[in-house]
């Protein structure tokens, strides 16, 4: 599956890392939580 954050084509880590990749994982709290619930309005 691919990473949740807008623009991202990187393969993401699964649930456990809510679906996010490697390099997005490095993100602060708040600006992954953005993410994610933009992705989740779609």
């Amino acid at each position: 599956m691919q990473c949740r954050y807008p623009g991202c084509k990187n393969r993401s880590k699964g649930p456990r890392f809510r679906f996010l990749c490697e390099e997005h994982l490095k993100l602060p709290k708040a600006e992954q939580k953005a993410a994610l619930e933009k992705w989740a309005e779609k």
